[in-house]
C-alpha cells in the first residue's frame, strides 16, 4: 500500500485534491508503522532499531506530506495552474 501510495503521489500528471489525499494516507500508514514499532520495543517485544529507524522515516513522510500540502494550496481556486 506504501510503494503504490507513494508512486501514485509522485506521479506527474495525478490530480492536485488526489494527491493530497494519498500523501496523507501514506503518512499516516507511516506514522502508524512507526508508533507501532516504537511501541513493540518498549514493551521488550522488538529490538529498539526498528524503532530507530521508523520514527526519523515518519517525521520524513509527515514532512513530505505537510509539503504537498502546501503546494496544492498555492494553486488558485479558480483553477488556473
Amino acid at each position: 500500500m506504501l510503494g503504490v501510495g507513494s508512486a501514485l503521489v509522485a506521479w506527474p500528471g495525478h490530480h492536485q485534491r488526489h494527491r493530497r489525499a494519498l500523501a496523507w494516507v501514506v503518512a499516516g500508514a507511516t506514522i502508524y508503522a512507526a508508533l507501532y514499532t516504537l511501541a513493540l520495543a518498549l514493551s521488550g517485544a522488538a529490538p529498539p532499531l526498528g524503532a530507530l529507524l521508523m520514527c526519523p522515516a515518519a517525521v520524513a513522510s509527515a514532512l513530505a506530506a505537510f509539503s504537498v500540502d502546501d503546494e496544492v494550496r498555492a494553486i488558485p481556486s479558480s483553477g488556473a495552474r
